[in-house]
């Protein structure tokens, strides 16, 4: 199993057991044992969405189902239509004091409800995401995400952005569905 969404890889002084690059940095990759990875090493996150698919036969569509590794949990988009600026916000905290703080310069994503062939392509995927970062009260725009029509997890490169944590701090990655090229055969919900 996979991670549907999240901070991948992380650089910085965080993974004690990582090596050290050139540049002075550990470089370390996010995940542990259970089925939740949301600590790890001082490092916590959380999901939210103000749009989410009713529950439906037993299934949840719930933000917080992105941080399992099981990809037949996954989040939908519960807006009419195929959920266009809808978003996701993934809340980053960093507590571990020794070191300064932590660079998030990878995500995972895996595009669709990709639990098996005919579920995926009933239902819509997208094509292309904005991106923020920042606080709780402000962020900015970092720029736009592309992704492929694939039910394999998709390794986005966010280092040209220097997203950085600070340690005590928190930020915000928000994710807004920008536009849905890969329209599902059966429905026009949108899933990751």
């Amino acid at each position: 199993n996979t991670y549907a969404i999240k901070p991948y890889k992380i650089t910085g002084f965080l993974n004690r057991g990582g090596l050290e690059a050139p540049d002075g940095r550990f470089y370390g990759y996010l995940g542990d044992s259970e089925n939740r990875w949301n600590e790890q090493e001082g490092f916590y996150m959380s999901v939210w969405s103000p749009s989410v698919l009713e529950p439906d036969n037993g299934f949840d569509y719930e933000p917080e189902n992105l941080l399992e590794r099981n990809i037949e949990r996954t989040w939908s988009e519960g807006a009419q239509g195929y959920g266009t600026n809808e978003k996701i916000d993934l809340y980053m905290e960093f507590t571990d004091q020794p070191y300064a703080g932590v660079y998030v310069d990878e995500i995972c994503i895996v595009n669709g409800y990709a639990k098996d062939e005919e579920t995926w392509k009933k239902n819509s995927r997208v094509k292309s995401m904005r991106l923020y970062w920042g606080g709780l009260s402000e962020s900015c725009y970092i720029g736009n995400i592309y992704l492929e029509d694939t039910r394999e997890p998709q390794y986005i490169d966010l280092s040209k952005f220097q997203l950085f944590i600070p340690t005590g701090t928190h930020a915000t990655l928000s994710l807004y569905i920008e536009e849905v090229y890969y329209e599902g055969c059966e429905y026009a919900d949108t899933y990751i």
